[in-house]
């Protein structure tokens, strides 16, 4: 019987460590990450390379991977249409 309960206390302080060991892994991966893109933010950078080692882990971790843009954002717009009340109402009579 005391073999059991010592199995017992194992378990659940090996299943405590474990969830210990989550946290703290979470807690770590949201405070670089936070870090990481108030550093982007701030230096305006993603369309250059990541200011920092931490910053381009982070962008590798989350998947943002940018390249060097060749032309400026409005060349990849489409046409704007003309703002509502610039625009026709169709033909008028007479």
């Amino acid at each position: 019987m005391a073999a059991i309960g010592v199995l017992i206390t194992i378990v659940v302080v090996g299943a405590a460590l474990v969830t210990v060991g989550m946290v703290v892994a979470v807690i770590i991966a949201s405070v670089s990450t936070t870090l990481a893109v108030r550093q982007e933010e701030w230096l305006g950078t993603l369309k250059r390379p990541a200011p920092s080692r931490l910053a381009a882990f982070v962008r590798r971790i989350l998947g943002v991977y940018v390249r060097r843009m060749d032309r400026s954002p409005d060349e990849y717009r489409p046409e704007a249409e003309p703002p509502w009340y610039e625009r026709s109402n169709g033909p008028t009579r007479l």
